[in-house]
């Protein structure tokens, strides 16, 4: 999955962050955030970076929506 988003709108500096969650995994998943501070010309990789883990039992939960017929 991949998402773009921006912060700081309406501020002198505002940066745009290029995430990428993936090995996702039910017990796991790993998360990558690239910077930019100048609009999107130059990007720092890995400005952030997170894996993730379980640390307890998994929880079961139902469907989010009934199944179709």
């Amino acid at each position: 999955m991949h998402i773009d988003q921006r912060f700081g709108v309406g501020t002198a500096n505002p940066s745009l962050w290029r995430t990428r969650y993936y090995d996702i995994l039910p017990d796991r998943f790993s998360w990558s955030g690239d910077r930019s501070t100048d609009g999107g010309k130059t990007w720092t990789a890995n400005w952030l970076h997170i894996e993730a883990r379980r640390i307890g039992p998994s929880r079961s939960m139902g469907p989010l929506a009934p199944a179709k017929k």
